[in-house]
């Protein structure tokens, strides 16, 4: 290590305020709302070029337009789109957490590269982490029958952001894929209480009826 100092960008007030305003649009999961938050975003953006959390913010936004609206896959364009956002917010700052975590549940969910997906994962929590990588890891990790680690990363996830929708749809998912279905169904019933908008909580309650294990990283809520 050079022991030089990593200098952080500080952004533009005005620009952070568009990007708060954005994440609490992402958090109602609403074709409506994801559409405002990617005009705030955007607005972020514009105000200040270098502030990565915007970039990030415009694909999230982007990437949930498909689940938002009732589909479980993205079009090559929304992919692509998240995919070149995703990789400027870290061309920006190249420890961003979930913007590594969200590249991992691309490589994941279209090139079921699951030795890419981990080497991201990897990196989304060897820095600062945040609930979004400790989920994606989480349930990567039950995917492979790693149900100890699996276990730590979600309670890391639980403690950093317990009220996150994305958090809830993460943690309904790695209860399903255990096997753990009436956890699963209690944490479903109780976000379709919350938020009664959004598709995820009848996602998580119909897989629950069928007890079905059929899933796939698409669920994953960003």
């Amino acid at each position: 290590a050079s022991g030089v100092p990593v200098v952080r960008h500080v952004p533009n007030a005005e620009a952070q305020d568009f990007v708060m305003k954005g994440r609490y649009d992402v958090q109602q999961s609403t074709s409506v709302s994801l559409t405002k938050a990617e005009s705030e975003f955007q607005h972020a953006i514009e105000l200040d070029p270098k502030y990565a959390a915007a970039y990030l913010g415009l694909a999230m936004a982007a990437y949930n337009h498909a689940s938002a609206g009732g589909s479980q896959l993205q079009t090559t364009a929304e992919r692509m789109r998240a995919e070149q956002l995703f990789h400027k917010a870290l061309e920006l700052e190249p420890d961003l957490s979930a913007a590594h975590a969200a590249l991992a549940v691309l490589a994941m969910q279209y090139d079921w590269d699951w030795s890419r997906a981990e080497r991201e994962l990897r990196l989304a929590v060897a820095g600062p982490s945040s609930s979004t990588a400790e989920g994606f890891y989480a349930v990567f990790l039950i995917y492979h029958g790693r149900f100890a680690e699996a276990d730590r990363h979600l309670r890391r996830m639980q403690d950093m952001d317990p009220f996150s929708t994305a958090v809830l749809t993460n943690l309904a998912l790695a209860r399903i894929l255990e096997g753990r279905f009436a956890e699963a169904r209690a944490i479903g019933q109780q976000m379709a209480a919350q938020y009664p908008q959004l598709l995820a909580p009848q996602y998580v309650i119909g897989f629950t009826d069928r007890k079905s294990t059929r899933l796939n990283s698409s669920h994953l809520g960003i």
